[in-house]
């Protein structure tokens, strides 16, 4: 339902809300009023920077809840009146706006062609206006989120070399287009507006798996993206965490019961990238020789300054295909155990994987 716009917007856009009528262009009947279900959709636009581009090309009148969004900064707007064309310009009544703070009302003027609303603020504005049609037979009430665009930074980091990765896209995941975002050159930094609430970024590299990170644009601060090089053979899994606690280990048990992990980097056919105690991984580890049997794979905590659960960690799993799964800690277990056993990985030892999730905590590490 929503187009929107593929740069950003300027600090003032102009937006036009037109119904038209295709039945009959000329005087709606008395027997069918233009706001019933055979009335022609309409068209909601915005001008912006001297271009016109619109971002809800089906304006129902019998739907009466539209959204969308503006890039970070705006702060007014201006809304034609609707018209049903070419008889009738039919004005906005009842117009009430609240601002995205929940409370704060926003400055809204009626004029002949239309609304002015300023007092725009960063997150989700509620505007809501009445129009009546010609005949007075129907009455819809508009209401018109407008999402003003927050800015999420973070880095992006190579999951092996744990280097920073340049010139990678980032981008909101998601039926609609918002604004995109390159990680910079040398420092893997990026900056990107997002909307409001609980949102995906999709991280994308040449010779790199895709990489989603959950966000909460209202509340996130650690935005760190983890991306593996593609595999042509084998298994990856990947450990990234937050800053505490600080040492966390990745382990994997194979079937001959070799444990590769920091102390024992290469055996077994599987490698380990080494050891990570200032918090926030990733540490790595790659099967490239498959062995036939069960591997089992767990985190341990090394250091004792924060629980397990409170690390936010997370584990993703990545085959020859690309990404096989993400493992987030368990957050509800009681007691302070240091070992989390994520995943029963059963092998046939030609490259085929099936997994089993155990997600289970103990004190000791996992032998079987």
């Amino acid at each position: 339902m929503l187009k929107v716009l593929k740069t950003f917007f300027p600090v003032t856009i102009i937006v036009f809300l037109v119904l038209v009528a295709c039945e009959n262009p000329s005087s709606p009947s008395s027997s069918a009023p233009p706001f019933d279900d055979s009335a022609s959709l309409g068209v909601l636009t915005v001008n912006a920077g001297g271009e016109s581009r619109p971002i809800i090309p089906e304006l129902n009148p019998r739907v009466s809840e539209y959204r969308t969004w503006v890039a970070n900064g705006t702060t007014s707007a201006t809304f034609a009146a609707a018209t049903i064309q070419p008889d009738a310009t039919l004005p906005f009544t009842g117009i009430t706006g609240t601002a995205a703070d929940g409370t704060t009302s926003l400055s809204i003027t009626a004029v002949q062609t239309g609304i002015n609303v300023s007092g725009l603020t960063t997150g989700e504005n509620v505007i809501t206006a009445t129009v009546t049609s010609p005949d007075g037979s129907l009455t819809t009430t508009y209401t018109l989120t407008i999402d003003v665009l927050r800015i999420i930074t973070g880095t992006a980091y190579d999951s092996v070399t744990r280097s920073r990765l340049s010139g990678a896209t980032v981008t909101v995941a998601g039926d609609i287009t918002y604004p995109t975002a390159t990680t910079a050159q040398s420092t893997g930094s990026y900056s990107i507006q997002v909307p409001s609430g609980e949102q995906t970024l999709r991280f994308t590299n040449t010779g790199y798996f895709p990489f989603d990170l959950p966000v909460d644009a209202s509340t996130s601060t650690a935005n760190r993206a983890v991306m593996s090089t593609t595999i042509s053979a084998g298994l990856r899994i990947v450990l990234s965490w937050a800053r505490t606690p600080r040492d966390l280990d990745s382990n994997l048990l194979q079937p001959d019961r070799t444990r590769v992990y920091y102390g024992v980097r290469d055996v077994g056919g599987a490698v380990h990238n080494g050891d990570r105690t200032q918090g926030h991984g990733p540490e790595t580890t790659t099967i490239n020789t498959p062995q036939t049997g069960e591997y089992i794979f767990y985190v341990w905590r090394h250091s004792t300054d924060a629980q397990t659960i409170q690390s936010q960690a997370r584990v993703d799993f990545y085959d020859s295909n690309g990404h096989v799964s993400t493992r987030m800690v368990p957050t509800t277990h009681t007691e302070n155990h240091r070992a989390w056993r994520v995943a029963t990985i059963t092998s046939d030892g030609s490259g085929g994987f099936s997994f089993n999730y155990d997600d289970t905590f103990s004190s000791s590490r996992p032998s079987n």
